[in-house]
């Protein structure tokens, strides 16, 4: 819906579910990165970047917090990271 006091689209709000694929790409970003932006976030869930204003709670300054655990070991170990370590941090976390 467009607003003419705004002068900018408004988003009207509809429950939609996050697809298999877009889980695990948010889950993939949050386990590479301390933060995630609403930006980030828009990009892997398909929002249009048309300066549209979202509404009921959301707050485009927000971030998500990554895997501060999983960082600081990448970070340690260096090169040295494995796909095993990743798999046994993994395992120790479910």
């Amino acid at each position: 819906m467009y607003s003419e006091k705004k002068k900018k689209n408004i988003f009207q709000y509809a429950n939609r579910y996050l697809t298999s694929e877009q889980k695990l790409e948010l889950y993939n970003k949050l386990q590479i990165q301390k933060q995630v932006g609403f930006n980030d976030v828009k990009k892997i869930v398909g929002i249009k970047d048309d300066k549209t204003e979202y509404l009921n709670g959301l707050n485009v300054k927000a971030k998500l917090t990554g895997c501060d655990t999983q960082i600081s070991i990448k970070k340690i170990l260096g090169n040295t990271f494995t796909v095993q370590d990743e798999k046994l941090i993994e395992k120790i976390w479910s």
